[in-house]
């Protein structure tokens, strides 16, 4: 799968200037239906390097946790609130996180044992505004982007790294 999104993605960035808004919506549309971030981060990465690769990779995710936020509210809105506000422990958790959405958003993305494809759903269910939901996952998921993104990159180097004749910089072989 890797190798079919890399190939994809060479493809359109060979051809196109603003190929990293191409990812963009690709990777949102990808995040919004539930599709691993494993599988894009990395691929930023080789793709675009370490500059546009993360700024795609956030913009992206960020886009598409909303997307799914928004299903999960207006899609699924009564029928999921009605069952939240029926269960005693869902009702408090909604209720305590509702006055600080993005600080417990942040915090959520920061930590990395909750699955943040339920997460933008279980958001949607809860009290948590769209502003607060949208400011604390773009914040939060910078730290995980930036290294997976990072990983990539190295990747996509050391695969490159016999292939072109240029010598590297004092500065690259240091970063």
């Amino acid at each position: 799968a890797y190798g079919r999104l890399c190939h994809l993605l060479c493809w359109l960035d060979a051809r196109c200037p603003l190929a990293v808004v191409g990812f963009v919506l690709i990777m949102a549309l990808g995040v919004g239906l539930g599709t691993p971030g494993a599988l894009w981060t990395p691929v930023a990465g080789v793709v675009f390097g370490v500059v546009e690769g993360p700024i795609g990779v956030v913009v992206g995710t960020t886009i598409g946790a909303t997307l799914a936020f928004l299903i999960a509210r207006h899609l699924f809105g009564a029928k999921a609130t009605k069952f939240v506000m029926a269960h005693n422990r869902l009702r408090t958790v909604s209720e305590a996180i509702a006055p600080r959405g993005w600080q417990i958003v942040l915090l959520m993305r920061l930590l990395p044992f909750f699955p943040s494809k339920l997460l933008n759903y279980f958001f949607g269910f809860t009290q948590v505004s769209l502003r607060g939901f949208v400011g604390g996952t773009f914040v939060g998921i910078i730290p995980f982007s930036l290294n997976n993104v990072y990983l990539g990159a190295i990747a996509g180097d050391f695969a490159r790294l016999g292939a072109s004749g240029a010598e590297r910089t004092p500065t690259e072989w240091m970063l």
